[in-house]
């Protein structure tokens, strides 16, 4: 028995061992795809390398790697696999270990939900807004011959004119107002804040207010990195592990003062060119998806009390008057009203970059909307690139979705040239010149694939806009020299990608 079980153990080696190979073999001579190797990771295949080094070992493994047979389908099936365990203990196990050791789903108060409370006491009141008065025209010799209805939002007139039409008059009628009624109580989950709920009765707009702060889940969930590049947090939030993420995440690279001053003066320096053309530039980092969610991430050590980003952006403030935008503030507060980022995706979504795009106004001075004066509406969403990264199973990461965010709604560019869909794809270079611009201004905007969601709001209300790649900023080189505003922007994990385009920037200004 001992010898049969010897055997098939040998004979089970070797299957293992020269199957893929010969397998390989038949796809090379007879040129077949059908073992055709997928690579999920949004690269190509390592190559075969063409020089020696010392680094020839690792790459002709990395070459032999991404081409064995089945590679992708091993890949899933263990990542499948894997998931499966971790989400049986995540899920059914450690509820009931936490329920044993007696504590409870609660609140915990970040301050977020009373900082809408707070400044909207006022509002929380229900009134029915006063109805318009019925107009006549203030002599029989004069008659209607147009009129526009007012809206809860925007006023309306009635044109009079003279039957033998030598005069005409128009009385404004004023806006409505919201007639608000009751429409409910949200409670607050794991994964959204609780509110009351206001209904307009004339134009169906909802008004959030009396929040509550969502149950946190603090109990210790350990690291699960799939594919290597995703980490699968709480309640299946996915987060991108690449780039030195958790460093940015956990504080474990905080820039000396050294460092931090030699790289204000950087943008000091472009700063003073831009100024002296009549140019203004603002730089803006955009937060990692794990600095705003910090709730749904795994329970790591934090290195340091204090984050690279922040540290930088008060040193900044303190020590010059560049303008550096870092709005972690802006889009945290912001996920009160809605989430700010997919759950599935390493990117922001509308309602995001809407934040993220008034925060650039405000560096440049410009008045911006309430967030709660802004209507958004939830619609369904594809946006679920950390999935097909990670490899994971599509079916256990259905619940994502995305926001339509009213606008300056009417509003559409005068022409566009390029394509400035983050989901449906879009190009490295994208213009619009606004029919209706609020700010006589050219503005160009350069920066990685968030820059992409803020082009709608842009194309709106600056004159002119340009979008570019950092990877293409020759393309923009008309552009840059026109520009009345320049936005250099990077996520926050690129920031060094950031700081090493100055050059580049610096001579297309000063050529």
């Amino acid at each position: 028995m001992k010898r049969i079980t010897s055997l098939f153990s040998i004979l089970l080696f070797m299957v293992i061992l020269i199957v893929p190979s010969l397998i390989w073999g038949i796809k090379k001579i007879t040129k077949s795809d059908k073992f055709e190797v997928k690579i999920e990771e949004n690269r190509e295949p390592a190559p075969w390398p063409k020089k020696f080094s010392s680094d020839l070992p690792s790459e002709i493994e990395n070459y032999y790697n991404d081409r064995v047979p089945f590679r992708s389908v091993m890949l899933q099936a263990y990542s499948v696999w894997d998931g499966n365990l971790e989400g049986f203990y995540r899920d059914s196990m450690q509820p009931v270990l936490v329920a044993l050791s007696g504590r409870k789903a609660e609140s915990v108060n970040s301050g977020l939900a009373d900082m809408f409370n707070d400044k909207e006491v006022a509002q929380t009141e229900v009134k029915p807004a006063p109805q318009s008065k019925k107009t006549t025209p203030k002599t029989k010799e004069y008659k209607e011959v147009e009129r526009k209805d007012p809206t809860c939002l925007d006023a309306g007139y009635v044109k009079y004119a003279k039957k033998d039409g030598s005069d005409e008059y128009t009385e404004e009628l004023p806006a409505l107002g919201h007639s608000y009624a009751d429409a409910g109580v949200v409670e607050p989950t794991y994964l959204k804040y609780g509110y009351h709920l206001y209904r307009c009765e004339r134009c169906g707009w909802e008004h959030k207010a009396e929040f509550k702060e969502k149950l946190i889940d603090d109990s210790y969930l350990p690291e699960n990195i799939s594919n290597h590049q995703v980490i699968i947090g709480r309640f299946n939030w996915l987060f991108y592990s690449g780039n030195y993420s958790k460093d940015y995440f956990t504080g474990a690279n905080v820039m000396s003062e050294e460092v931090m001053n030699a790289r204000m003066n950087q943008l000091k320096e472009l700063q003073d060119i831009c100024e002296a053309q009549g140019k203004t530039i603002v730089f803006a980092v955009w937060p990692n998806k794990e600095q705003v969610y910090p709730e749904y991430m795994p329970t790591y050590q934090m290195e340091s009390p204090v984050k690279r980003e922040p540290v930088f952006e008060q040193y900044v403030s303190e020590h010059s008057n560049v303008k550096f935008v870092y709005p972690v503030e802006e889009l945290t507060m912001g996920k009160v009203l809605a989430d700010t980022y997919f759950p599935y995706d390493t990117h922001w979504n509308t309602w995001g970059s809407f934040i993220g795009t008034m925060s650039i106004y405000t560096a440049l001075g410009y008045e911006t909307p309430d967030l709660q004066d802004i209507q958004i509406a939830e619609i369904p969403s594809a946006s679920r690139g950390l999935v097909g990264t990670g490899l994971l199973n599509g079916e256990d990461y259905t619940e994502d979705c995305d926001y339509q965010v009213v606008y300056r709604p009417g509003v559409e560019p005068l022409w566009t040239d390029g394509t400035r869909d983050l989901a449906a794809g879009y190009t490295d270079m994208y213009r619009a010149e606004s029919r209706e611009p609020k700010y006589d201004k050219n503005i160009v905007i350069i920066g990685d694939s968030f820059r992409v969601s803020t082009l709608p709001y842009l194309e709106k209300d600056f004159k002119r806009v340009a979008g570019a790649s950092r990877q293409h900023m020759d393309w923009a080189t008309d552009d840059i020299k026109a520009a009345d505003i320049i936005v250099l922007t990077a996520v926050e994990r690129f920031d060094n990608e950031l700081f090493a385009k100055l050059p580049e920037l610096k001579a297309i200004l000063t050529q």
